[in-house]
């Protein structure tokens, strides 16, 4: 048995196009945790076969830049308004203090990617790394579900204050990591500059203050 039932109605809400409200009351219509967990698994899988031969190139857009969002759950709630009206210089500051940090460390870690010893210790972290990306593109992504392997990029990023070496075979995968990096990061920034809670650019839309 799964030591959670949950991981089914992901695959359901990550790759079928039913609203995800109404997957909640399809799953609950059915009698049983593990009888729930196995319709949802199926519907996924159902989801998924239908979505043939685009499937994984779909998900990669619509997943990647939602997992290595420049965001995070404190500013989210400063931008929905949960702690009131915050003054655009505090919502600033604040997007300072909890972004440039990660950026740093996404920086660090693909300079780490070209330094990293050839040592089969480093196998396992590099293969969590991936698995944990993958079961996130093929469910659904959000920049909280990444902190698990944050651990696994500071032990990159350390890496990156090394020296470099001649090893062109890493360095070609440091460059690729920074490509898919960068398209996954930058919409996100380029969100956060147009927001209307730090006042940066015009936006029709924005509410006066």
């Amino acid at each position: 048995m799964p030591v959670s039932t949950a991981g089914g109605q992901n695959l359901f809400q990550g790759n079928t196009s039913i609203p995800r409200d109404d997957t909640y009351v399809m799953v609950d219509a059915v009698e049983g945790r593990i009888e729930q967990y196995r319709y949802a698994r199926a519907m996924g899988l159902a989801a998924i076969r239908q979505r043939q031969p685009t499937w994984i190139f779909e998900k990669l857009a619509e997943q990647m830049p939602m997992f290595w969002e420049a965001e995070s759950m404190a500013l989210i709630h400063v931008k929905r308004g949960a702690y009131g009206t915050v003054a655009p210089a505090a919502a600033l500051a604040l997007s300072a203090v909890m972004l440039a940090p990660y950026l740093a460390v996404l920086v660090f870690a693909v300079r780490g990617l070209a330094r990293l010893p050839a040592v089969r210790a480093l196998a396992p972290l590099l293969l969590f790394l991936a698995y944990y990306n993958a079961i996130h593109v093929i469910t659904h992504g959000f920049n909280r579900y990444r902190l698990p392997v944050m651990p696994v990029l500071f032990v990159l990023a350390a890496w990156g204050f090394r020296p470099p070496g001649d090893a062109p075979v890493r360095r070609g995968l440091a460059l690729a990591a920074a490509a898919i990096l960068i398209a996954s990061v930058a919409p996100s920034l380029a969100e956060q500059w147009t927001h209307c809670a730090y006042g940066l650019v015009a936006n029709p839309e924005c509410p006066s203050r």
